[in-house]
């Protein structure tokens, strides 16, 4: 299998798990995913247009065939169909809104479209279809905007006071010299840091779903993580081939966050492991398992991150976001033993690729 057919394996696995409408197609104009939430959307299966070409993904929108978002990024110097307007750029690919017929009804959408590329060269396409509110609808669409707009406000305001907060903590730190009161006040501020990256993460998580999926390494990922920890007198073997993992963008931000976590909580626990061990096992589903030897019964005595204090249920969410994206996630606490299930299909090995 060359490289690029492990991409374009890894796109199509990731659409499928994608909750919001989307489809690739090649270079060639082929259709290679066609996912259930655009199924549903258009009310045509994914086994009548896989593998089809000449236009066929548009027939659902439009009644005939022509050219989409996809087309449009695939080839920038075609002429831009009348139903695609307000084309921006976004990121590496494009934005805008199609005007459509589904369902005997007249819709506007918005979508967004981005070339798969593997090592430069461009694979295909992916394009994200999102329906816009009608305009004399219920107003839930437009409620759901208005709260997520309300969440925005939310978060600045927080951080704004956060702000604040970090700024008396200096000033209380370069005014005492009690060494008992100078740990405690590097400890609020080491944590209202961490307040703030969570505020940054929930504005992330608004994106779940709108971009397409990407390729990337995530061995380098964890060693980079294993870095930002303080493992000094512990050792640690990550033992990750180098490869890519296809994901939706905002999971590499969740794998970049749980690891993290995972060895500060190793580095906090009293007393330290002697070990860490970060490894990956090349099966179906592609399992990568961290694992580290400190005795369980003294968990709870340092407490250095909130899920510190109980773990599995601190991950909860951590669990849910990746299920979204067809990744399983489980804890053992006793001893330590987190395992990330990636489906295998989703995973390109270095040593695979050509």
């Amino acid at each position: 299998m060359s490289s690029g057919d492990g991409v374009i394996r890894g796109v199509v696995s990731t659409l499928e798990h994608l909750p919001l409408p989307a489809y690739a197609l090649s270079t060639e104009g082929t259709i290679v995913a066609w996912n259930p939430a655009l199924a549903r959307l258009t009310g045509v299966s994914a086994r009548a247009l896989i593998g089809k070409g000449g236009g066929a993904h548009a027939f659902p929108f439009l009644g005939s065939t022509g050219r989409l978002l996809a087309d449009i990024v695939l080839d920038r110097s075609l002429e831009t169909p009348g139903h695609l307007s307000a084309i921006e750029p976004s990121g590496d690919g494009l934005s805008a809104r199609c005007a459509v017929e589904l369902s005997g009804e007249r819709r506007l959408l918005s979508v967004r479209a981005a070339p798969i590329v593997d090592e430069g060269a461009v694979l295909g396409a992916i394009e994200v279809v999102l329906e816009m509110p009608p305009p004399n609808g219920d107003g839930r669409s437009t409620s759901n905007a208005t709260v997520m707009r309300l969440q925005r406000i939310t978060r600045h305001d927080i951080k704004n006071e956060l702000t604040i907060v970090l700024g008396y903590i200096g000033l209380a730190r370069d005014a005492v010299e009690d060494p008992i009161t100078v740990v405690g006040l590097d400890r609020a501020a080491s944590a209202a840091g961490e307040i703030e990256r969570l505020i940054e993460f929930t504005r992330e998580l608004e994106e779940f779903g709108l971009r397409p999926p990407e390729g990337r390494e995530l061995g380098s990922l964890i060693r980079t993580a294993a870095d930002a920890a303080d493992l000094g007198g512990i050792d640690h073997e990550i033992a990750i081939p180098r490869g890519t993992v296809m994901a939706d963008p905002i999971v590499f931000s969740v794998f970049d966050h749980l690891f993290e976590r995972l060895f500060l909580y190793s580095a906090a626990t009293i007393p330290r492991p002697s070990a860490i061990r970060v490894e990956a096992h090349n099966s179906d589903p592609f399992r990568i398992v961290y694992e580290d030897d400190a005795p369980h019964n003294d968990r709870s005595v340092h407490p250095d991150r909130a899920f510190c204090r109980g773990l599995d249920s601190g991950l909860a969410g951590v669990r849910e976001l990746l299920a979204l994206d067809g990744i399983e996630f489980s804890v053992t606490p006793a001893p330590l033993r987190v395992e990330l299930r990636i489906p295998g299909d989703r995973v390109l090995l270095a040593e695979k690729a050509g």
